[in-house]
């Protein structure tokens, strides 16, 4: 998947594949935007890295707000609402990680590739989503984002399993050479084969119904589990709620109608599973920093 998107001076070029089933999806994004136009404060179900690859700025993250530079990494998680801010005369060329984290613990069948997400999930009191600058191994992890934009672009052979692994070496780096999570060797926090099969085989089923009125009661049902035990166990392991994943999701969907389908806008919500214009444009904005109808008009195709 490759797509171009230009928004005034907002420019954006993704790169990106899922499963054949619509899940455990990764992309990278390259941003480029110029002041005044900027995103509003958005969050996704995605987890984020952000590398910065030139111009300078600020980037508020939740109640943070950090300068930053060409070079700098950012961690943002898949519940923290973010924002690049830019004053007069600024600009920023960010790249950005996007993933789910089935990716990780769902792609190949290794439960202990949870561990991975403690950046995310599982920090310690010296967290900062702001990678120190004085560390050599930010250098290190911002060459293998470097690395992993060119594997998307020119995808050689093997290239899905080569930007898992580069994922996964990011991370891993990230674990070892910052004192940003609790130290953890919990074996309660790995997946059962068990979970994972029914935590999987309800996404498939979200992927394919994002039109209908989905409940707990009958994703449960789906996964022959109760209603608490699976919504605890769904929030455990991709760190969002089930229904604010599939809120997500069903924006995700919208975007792609947006794009490439002439449907107005109501048809798309209603298509996506939203129950009024109002209910769609409040989630599309806030998931994504921009009304569907400024989407369309300076990005759809």
């Amino acid at each position: 998947m490759d797509k171009d998107v230009f928004i005034e001076d907002i420019q954006l070029r993704s790169h990106g594949f899922t499963r054949e089933n619509g899940g455990a999806a990764i992309m990278m994004d390259d941003n480029f935007l110029r002041w005044p136009n900027m995103f509003d404060a958005h969050s996704h179900h995605m987890l984020e890295l952000s590398l910065v690859k030139s111009g300078s700025g600020s980037y508020e993250i939740g109640k943070h707000m950090y300068d930053l530079v060409a070079g700098d990494i950012f961690v943002i998680g898949n519940t923290e609402a973010h924002r690049i801010v830019l004053r007069k005369g600024q600009y920023v060329d960010n790249l950005t990680i996007h993933f789910e984290t089935s990716f990780l613990w769902n792609f190949y069948g290794q439960t202990e590739d949870i561990q991975l997400l403690d950046v995310f999930f599982n920090r310690g009191a010296n967290f900062s989503h702001h990678l120190d600058r004085a560390n050599p191994s930010t250098k290190e992890v911002a060459d293998l984002i470097l690395k992993m934009e060119q594997v998307f672009i020119t995808q050689p052979p093997y290239y899905k399993l080569r930007v898992k692994i580069l994922l996964e070496t990011i991370l891993c780096s990230i674990l070892c050479n910052y004192d940003y999570c609790e130290a953890s060797h919990n074996s309660a926090r790995l997946l059962s084969h068990k979970d994972i099969y029914k935590i999987d085989e309800v996404m498939d089923y979200i992927n394919f119904h994002l039109g209908n009125h989905l409940t707990l009661q009958e994703l449960a049902k789906i996964a022959c589990v109760s209603p608490a035990y699976f919504s605890s166990i769904f929030k455990r392991y991709n760190g969002v709620t089930l229904f604010e994943y599939i809120t997500q999701k069903r924006v995700d969907y919208a975007i792609q109608l947006i794009k490439t389908s002439n449907k107005s806008l109501m048809e798309i919500a209603t298509l996506c599973g939203f129950n009024s214009s109002t209910s769609f444009n409040k989630a599309f904005s806030r998931i994504t920093g921009l009304a569907p109808s400024y989407y369309r008009k300076k990005g759809g195709t």
